[in-house]
C-alpha cells in the first residue's frame, strides 16, 4: 500500500510539472500584449529559420525566437524568400503558412510606352523598388548590358511597356 502511494504521488507531480510546461509553452505562443504592430519582414535566399525567428522577435511580432523556430521545425517548415508584412496579431500558425507559401509583398509599376530610362528611374525610385541613381547607372553600363546581346550602350529603348512586380529595395540588376 506504501509503495502505491508513493508511485501515485510521483504521477501526480509527473501530471502537474507537464500542465505546467504545456502552460508555459501555450503563453509562449499567444502574440505580445500591446498596440497593433506592423513589420516589413526581409527573408532573403539561404537564411536560417532561427534567424527569421530571432529577427521577429527583435521586432516585437513574436515573444519567444526558440519557441517558434522550434514550432517550425515540428511543423515541417520550407521556408521561402522575400519580403512579408506580418504582425504582431498573428498566431504562430498564420507566421508559419506565410513564412512556406511564399505568398510575399509586391509593388506593381506600369511602365507605359515612351518613358525614358530617367523617367522610369523616378517612377521606381517613388515606388521603393531600387535607387533613381543606381538604376540609371546599370542602365547606362556597357558590360552589364553587354550580357543581354544588346547592340547598345545604354538600356534607353529597350525596356518593353508593361506592368511590373517587384520586391522593395530591389538590386537595380535585378530590376
Amino acid at each position: 500500500m506504501k509503495v502505491f502511494k508513493i508511485l501515485l504521488s510521483i504521477l501526480l507531480i509527473l501530471v502537474l510539472l507537464a500542465g505546467i510546461f504545456v502552460f508555459c509553452i501555450y503563453n509562449l505562443m499567444q502574440s505580445p500584449s500591446g498596440d497593433f504592430k506592423e513589420y516589413k519582414l526581409s527573408v532573403p535566399s539561404g537564411v536560417s529559420y532561427f534567424s527569421v525567428s530571432q529577427d521577429l522577435e527583435n521586432n516585437g511580432i513574436i515573444k519567444n525566437a526558440k519557441v517558434f523556430y522550434y514550432y517550425s521545425r515540428y511543423k515541417q517548415a520550407n521556408l521561402k524568400s522575400g519580403v512579408y508584412t506580418v504582425n504582431n496579431k498573428m498566431s504562430f500558425d498564420e507566421l508559419h503558412t506565410l513564412l512556406n507559401t511564399g505568398k510575399q509583398e509586391y509593388i506593381t509599376v506600369s511602365i507605359p510606352e515612351g518613358f525614358t530610362i530617367s523617367t522610369v528611374a523616378k517612377l521606381l525610385e517613388e515606388n521603393g523598388v531600387t535607387s533613381s541613381r543606381d538604376f540609371i547607372e546599370t542602365a547606362k553600363d556597357a558590360s552589364f548590358i553587354s550580357q543581354f546581346n544588346i547592340p547598345s550602350t545604354t538600356l534607353e529603348g529597350y525596356i518593353f511597356p508593361d506592368t511590373y512586380y517587384f520586391t522593395p529595395e530591389m538590386n537595380a540588376e535585378d530590376v
